[in-house]
């Protein structure tokens, strides 16, 4: 046990690149699965308009829940180095939101563009705490369709 905690503790050094808020982005490599705190990995390309349109409900999240033994990491599945995640987790479309618990396990998944109030249910869900309250960051909706 030992070993592999330090292999996922050098792997998660080397993988991730902390952002100034609580959300990390993955720049190389994978991400560990023996992660010490739960975790809600963002699974992303850059060209793809919902997750581009996440990105900012996605960082206020962060920001809430920094501190409260919860991460969120996004990984950038275009990235050759990142394609095994990718496969491992059977992602098929993105943005993909995995729910980690601590031993790297999924825990539940929600799949395309979410509510900010979804990611935040999820996020306590798995590691049971307050993140706050609501997110302001919502996701554009729609306009409604007039009746004619």
């Amino acid at each position: 046990m030992g070993r592999a905690l330090l292999i996922a503790a050098l792997v998660v050094g080397i993988a991730v690149a902390l952002l100034g808020t609580g959300r990390s982005r993955v720049v190389a490599g994978a991400v560990a699965t023996g992660a010490a705190a739960p975790r809600m990995l963002e699974l992303y390309t850059p060209w793809c308009p919902a997750c581009a349109e996440m990105k900012p409900v996605v960082d206020e999240l962060a920001e809430r829940c920094a501190g409260v033994g919860v991460r969120i990491d996004a990984v950038d599945v275009s990235r050759e180095e990142n394609e095994r995640l990718a496969e491992r987790y059977d992602v098929g479309s993105v943005p993909t939101f995995l729910f980690l618990d601590q031993s790297g396990s999924e825990t539940s998944r929600l799949v395309g563009a979410q509510s900010a109030e979804r990611l935040r249910r999820g996020l306590e869900e798995l590691g049971a705490v307050s993140c706050g309250g609501p997110v302001s960051s919502e996701r554009p909706r729609p306009p409604a369709e007039k009746e004619g």
